[in-house]
């Protein structure tokens, strides 16, 4: 609903995508100052066409119509009525709204201080994928004038554990301002996210050593240190960097009176041996904590980090059961903060392996979702000689696809986007609601070719269907090798490459699943391949025996095959072998 010619419009699409299960749920919060324009809107206009049908002098017909602002709130509330359910309407029908990037403005065009406001404050709900489509719809020009927008991207991004995409921002956002005091913080911080510590502790070094004292510096400056400490190969390093933690998380409480940076000196004098320091520090946390939850709405997202701090604070004071219940309220909140989440239960280990004492129902409480790395057969084509996936095998894969990512229950997968068995399984993740990443081994038509369009028509809006939802894209090379399979090859080692960086960032279980039939496949970058490759790193490989699926679909349908007639085959594709495919 932007208008394309403006070089303030942007396409948010995959954060509005329709819900066609539950077309009266509440709109995103997003839309709601597009509800008050549109309410303005339909009353300026039903005004418009009564003063002009209206017998009586245009002086008296204006007077029964006041400007819309001037509307008793009542008055008002029928409109913004009628907008909202007009735009849950248009999203149960399957349409797509598109919010402008900034500024909003209002029905008469105007530009409002409220309208900018709105408009930045909309990306601190955005989700992974409008993110991204945020970022890569830019105008930099524009942008540039508007520091902000980088600002607010990068915490959004930091916040949805993607350090990679944040470091991207913020050294464009550097471009134009090298002095920005919180641009150089956060990307600091996105470089210790991504393993860089020590790049990150050298712009943390020089900014401290430029006088900024403030919570943020002094505590990611101390982060880096205990990265440092987490990382050392020698006893005395780690016992250095371990002091030097503490010290600048100590510092930056002891300046700034932040419960963030409190928590962490309580914590790390803790295990450096001073336990009457850290109880006190502890005490004088939770004070904090409990006097900030007391002026948050019960469903603020900004009551998570008073939450942990508090389950952290209680851990320190040896209240297990409390600590239990405090992080099991904020992972209630959490809601995909998985970067959050991943940093709350780094301390909650660091505690508790110092306690000796169990962690099962902490790390429930703050468990981090599993991440798939998935390869499978395609759909066979219509002139294979051996069959291996024949077409009326889908239902039961997709079944046996479905099963096992309802026991694993993941939250991110990684695969390409093939018809048959990737696109089965992308569509059981996309089921649940996990983040989908796709790797395509090069451009999107050629691939479609190859690996989509030699099957029945559906497969091909299905393929559609998964990029459009997908939270990323990402296109391998540039280039399709002609000769061979080594562009599928490097498309496998590239996906689990990005699966594996995702998993360590985010502490959590990689989880290798394949649709495989268990023979040698018909050469490098098949399905066969990457199990083979999972299995060298000695990982577990969790495989859906295709073949044990074909044997099983096979003696069915024999049983019920009267004496002396075939097989019914599927109408398919008769489309030409294409030069290379993914087996």
């Amino acid at each position: 609903m932007s208008d394309t010619g403006s070089a303030t419009s942007a396409i948010l699409a995959a954060h509005f995508a329709p819900d066609m299960h539950t077309p009266e749920s509440d709109l995103p919060p997003d839309l709601h100052e597009l509800v008050e324009i549109l309410a303005e809107n339909t009353y300026n206009i039903r005004a418009r066409q009564r003063i002009a049908n209206s017998e009586s002098s245009s002086d008296g017909a204006a007077a029964g119509f006041p400007p819309y602002e001037e509307l008793a709130d009542a008055a008002k509330q029928d409109h913004r009525n009628l907008a909202m359910e007009t735009l849950k309407l248009v999203r149960s029908l399957g349409y797509k709204l598109d919010a402008p990037r900034l500024p909003l403005v209002t029905a008469a065009g105007k530009k409002t201080a409220a309208s900018e406001s709105a408009a930045l404050a909309q990306i601190d709900s955005l989700n992974l994928p409008a993110a991204i489509a945020l970022w890569q719809s830019r105008v930099p020009d524009e942008w540039s004038e508007t520091p902000e927008m980088y600002r607010r991207l990068a915490r959004r991004v930091l916040k949805l554990a993607e350090p990679l995409l944040a470091y991207d921002i913020l050294s464009e956002a550097l471009k134009e301002t090298p002095k920005d005091v919180e641009f150089r913080q956060q990307l600091a911080l996105a470089l210790a996210r991504s393993g860089a510590t020590q790049r990150a502790n050298s712009i943390l070094t020089q900014l401290r050593d430029e006088g900024h004292r403030d919570e943020e510096t002094l505590g990611i400056l101390a982060r880096s240190h205990k990265d440092l400490w987490m990382h050392a190969t020698t006893r005395s390093e780690a016992n250095r960097q371990l002091k030097l933690a503490h010290k600048f998380y100590h510092e930056a409480y002891k300046l700034n009176r932040g419960y963030y940076s409190g928590i962490n000196a309580a914590t790390l004098a803790l295990l450096i041996g001073k336990e009457d320091e850290a109880s006190t520090l502890a005490r004088n946390v939770r004070q904090a904590c409990v006097t900030e939850l007391k002026t948050l709405p019960k469903d603020s997202p900004y009551r998570y980090w008073p939450l942990a701090t508090l389950g952290e604070a209680s851990l320190i004071s040896r209240r297990w059961s409390e600590a239990e219940e405090w992080y099991a309220q904020a992972a209630a909140v959490a809601k995909g903060q998985f970067a959050d989440l991943s940093s709350t239960r780094r301390n909650a280990r660091l505690l508790l392996n110092h306690f000796r004492r169990d962690s099962t129902v902490i790390e429930r409480a703050l468990k981090i979702p599993g991440i798939v790395v998935f390869a499978g057969h395609l759909i066979d084509q219509p002139n294979r000689a051996t069959p291996r996936f024949p077409a009326d095998l889908e239902p039961a894969v997709r079944e046996a696809i479905k099963s096992r990512i309802t026991k694993i229950a993941p939250g991110f997968g990684y695969a390409s986007a093939g018809c048959g068995a990737d696109i089965l399984f992308f569509e059981s993740l996309l089921e649940r609601g996990a983040e989908a990443h796709v790797v395509l081994p090069y451009d999107k038509e050629q691939f479609i070719k190859d690996s989509v369009a030699f099957a029945n028509a559906g497969w091909l809006t299905r393929f559609e269907r998964v990029l459009e939802r997908a939270t990323t894209v990402t296109i391998a090379s540039s280039e399709r090798i002609e000769e061979g399979s080594m562009s599928f090859e490097y498309a496998n080692l590239l996906l689990f490459g990005l699966a594996d960086i995702r998993a360590r960032q985010l502490e959590t279980d990689l989880l290798p699943l394949a649709v495989w039939d268990q023979k040698p496949g018909d050469g490098p970058g098949g399905t066969a391949s990457a199990v083979e490759h999972w299995k060298n790193l000695g990982l577990e490989v969790q495989v859906i025996d295709l073949e044990k699926i074909r044997k099983s679909q096979s003696g069915r349908r024999g049983a019920d095959q009267p004496r002396g007639s075939s097989p019914t085959v599927r109408e398919g594709s008769n489309a030409t072998k294409p030069s290379i495919q993914k087996s």
